[in-house]
């Protein structure tokens, strides 16, 4: 069995460190890239183009309150864990990324949501959401809307703030039903994790990426490879209050607004325009109904109000056949003594049964062949990080991830 170590992106407080692991990945997604012929737009395409239909503005949607109540993202200022990313720094640095590229014109993009003022879910969720069925439809052409009401029930416990992470998490870990199975109903539900004789939908894998301290064009270059080479993204970006105002065009802020919160949503696409300051904007869809905005979407400069600065995008392949992780294990912090239990196990097949092993487990460390189960007990002199490769196989099908565990002394 080959196992290849993946790139780890590190993030810490404001900086991100790439460090590419392997090298043969590089000419496979160029050539990825190359054989999307259909993805590579003109500009004048794009003039050709109907002019978007000028909408209702949110102020004109919700009140303030509610508007405010809408914008419960969670800015990730303060970075984040490693992460073990599909792609290198040199496969973007390579790709000859189109000046133009609109999942929607691609059949990649499903039906406009509308986030209630108070239920169903935060804008996190949404976001989340709308990549996923996103990735649904690019791959099987199917539209399905999936139930924010039940992530939201499963892990808001009635706090409207979170991340897109968490419901990634979620999908991953637990999977996800649709409205027709757990509708939005503005009831906030017990948790109902997994609704008998319901569609549910796992996602296979998903990742985070920050950018704190890359340069703008290369933060833009990295999340348009993200997006061509993966779907739809989720992002977060700072609302000002002239954004309550949009109902069409490309949005930049007007410098003198203030703060009004954070908002998240899915990127769809984007547009090279050196006419828009910073070279062109983002193609975005939001969750305030198809009444607002563009049809329910907005354009963004690149580079405004931190959109481009963290986005998180997934995988969702319906035939794989390798094993599915249900849990990221990132970086984890420990402390000397502390009895570790980690339920590191993976999805497979019906029918079949994985066995799991790890390379670089610490002396004393454990992960059971049978369950999955990490467990560990450090010793003081074991303080530091630890990083580990986590294989879960059947067959002849294996897949693996890396995760860090910092020991650190006791308080």
């Amino acid at each position: 069995m080959t196992i290849r170590k993946p790139i780890i992106f590190i993030l810490t407080a404001g900086m991100i460190l790439f460090s590419s692991l392997f090298a043969d990945t590089g000419s496979a997604k160029q050539a990825q890239s190359t054989e999307r012929p259909h993805l590579y737009q003109t500009k004048q395409r794009l003039m050709r183009q109907k002019k978007p239909k000028k909408g209702k503005s949110a102020l004109q949607l919700y009140s303030p309150e509610a508007l405010k109540q809408t914008m419960n993202y969670q800015s990730l200022y303060t970075g984040g864990p490693w992460e073990a990313l599909p792609f290198t720094l040199e496969d973007v640095q390579s790709a000859a990324l189109p000046p133009y590229l609109d999942w929607r014109e691609l059949e990649g993009v499903t039906a406009i949501d509308i986030q209630p003022e108070d239920g169903c879910g935060g804008c996190w969720i949404y976001a989340a959401t709308a990549v996923f069925e996103s990735l649904i439809k690019i791959n099987l052409g199917l539209e399905v809307d999936l139930s924010e009401e039940q992530i939201s029930s499963c892990l808001r416990n009635g706090n409207h703030t979170g991340i897109a992470w968490q419901a990634f998490n979620f999908m991953q870990y637990n999977g996800v039903t649709t409205e027709e199975f757990i509708p939005c109903e503005y009831t906030f539900p017990r948790c109902n994790p997994s609704p008998p004789n319901s569609d549910m939908y796992y996602l296979h894998d998903h990742w985070i990426v920050a950018m704190w301290e890359t340069p703008l064009p290369e933060r833009v270059k990295i999340m348009k490879y993200a997006i061509l080479n993966y779907g739809p993204v989720a992002s977060g970006f700072i609302v000002y209050t002239d954004w309550g105002n949009y109902r069409s065009g490309v949005y930049l802020h007007d410098g003198v607004s203030p703060y009004g919160g954070h908002h998240s949503i899915a990127v769809v696409g984007w547009v090279d325009d050196e006419s828009i300051p910073n070279g062109g904007y983002w193609i975005v869809k939001n969750d305030f109904g198809e009444e607002w905005g563009e049809d329910g979407f907005f354009r963004i400069g690149y580079g405004e109000c931190e959109i481009d600065m963290t986005f998180m995008f997934a995988q969702w392949n319906p035939d794989t056949q390798d094993p599915i992780f249900a849990v990221k294990v990132g970086t984890r912090y420990f402390y000397v003594g502390e009895d570790i239990r980690l339920n590191i196990s993976a999805r497979v097949p019906e029918g079949n049964y994985p066995f799991y092993q790890a390379v670089n487990l610490p002396m004393g460390a454990n992960y059971d062949s049978s369950t999955g189960l990490f467990t560990w007990t450090p010793t003081e002199s074991q303080m530091g990080a630890h990083e580990i490769e986590f294989i879960a196989a059947y067959d002849n099908f294996s897949a693996s991830q890396t995760g860090v565990i910092i020991i650190v002394p006791k308080r």
